[in-house]
Order: C-alpha cells, then sequence, then structure tokens
C-alpha cells in the first residue's frame, strides 16, 4: 500500500521522512513528488517496513523498487553487524544483513533477501525481485534495508504483483 507515498509515510513504518524531488533526486518545493528519504548511519542499520497480505491463494510475489544514492551516500560494509553474505538472492532461516549497500526483505516464517549495490552515477535504479511458494494465509513483513554508513537514499517507490506458482 501507499507504494508511491503520495499518502505520505501512511503504512510505512522505520526511521525516514518524506521529501519532494525532482527527476534529478534534488529537493523542491513544488512541482515534484513525493519519496522517501533514508538517512545511513555509521553503526547501525535503517530500515522502513510495512506489513502486507496477499490474497487468497496468491504465493509469488515480485517486489520491485526505485531507488537512487544520492552523491553523499557512501557504504560502510565494515561495520558491526553484517553476515558473511554478500549481493544476490538469498533465503534463510534466520536474520542476517548482507554486506551490500541496499536490501529488500520478505520475512514469511523465512526471511527472504534481494542484496544489491548501488551503481555509480547516482542515477534512479530499479531492483526487482521473484519470491515464490509464500504462505498465501498468513502476514508479511516487506522491509527496505540500508547499511552503515553516510548520505542519504531516496526511495522513489515500491510496488508489490502477487500471482499463483
Amino acid at each position: 500500500k501507499n507504494g508511491d507515498f503520495k499518502d505520505g509515510r501512511n503504512y510505512w513504518n522505520g526511521e525516514s521522512k518524506l521529501v519532494t524531488v525532482n527527476e534529478a533526486g534534488e529537493i523542491v518545493m513544488k512541482d515534484g513528488f513525493p519519496v522517501l528519504e533514508l538517512k545511513a548511519m555509521k553503526s547501525s542499520f535503517v530500515s522502513v517496513d510495512q506489513m502486507i497480505r496477499l490474497n487468497y491463494g496468491m504465493t509469488k510475489v515480485i517486489i520491485t523498487v526505485v531507488a537512487k544514492a544520492l552523491p553523499d551516500f557512501k557504504s560502510n560494509k565494515e561495520g558491526p553487524g553484517y553476515s558473511n553474505f554478500g549481493r544476490g538472492w538469498w533465503q534463510w532461516s534466520g536474520l542476517i544483513s548482507p554486506k551490500t549497500d541496499f536490501c529488500i526483505r520478505l520475512q514469511d516464517g523465512w526471511y527472504y533477501y534481494k542484496a544489491v549495490n548501488f551503481a555509480p552515477g547516482n542515477d534512479w535504479q530499479t531492483f526487482t525481485t521473484t519470491i515464490g511458494n509464500l504462505n498465501s494465509q498468513t502476514s508479511k513483513k516487506l522491509s527496505l534495508v540500508l547499511s552503515h554508513g553516510e548520505g542519504n537514499v531516496l526511495i522513489r517507490s515500491v510496488t508489490l504483483e502477487e500471482s499463483a506458482n
């Protein structure tokens, strides 16, 4: 819900603020669009999350996040709390923290991870992950997790498409 942030931070919990930006990602007062701004912290992860529930019979999701690391963003992959996992897609029975810039995480009994690094150039980037064999009868927690570091990341949109496997 509210993956375009037009209703502010409604449905999104966590450490972020709503700002209005132009296409270049610069904060503006008008003629822009709403985004969530996550400010990296030197020694802890920053996350925003939302509880979701799939429609009956739907057991597969495609999650797409459009995000942009601002020029001041620099991750610190040597900070405390990292697991020994890197980029890619992971499924694990417990909570881990991959050594990447950003992670899309879905909790459904198991934890499902799409761990990515931002490409140089500070352009809007699209990250997509597909997760199947989910239980359509339980609530799930969708989290967007920013690694330790400095600077800011903007989340432009989050979409979730559901289907039967």
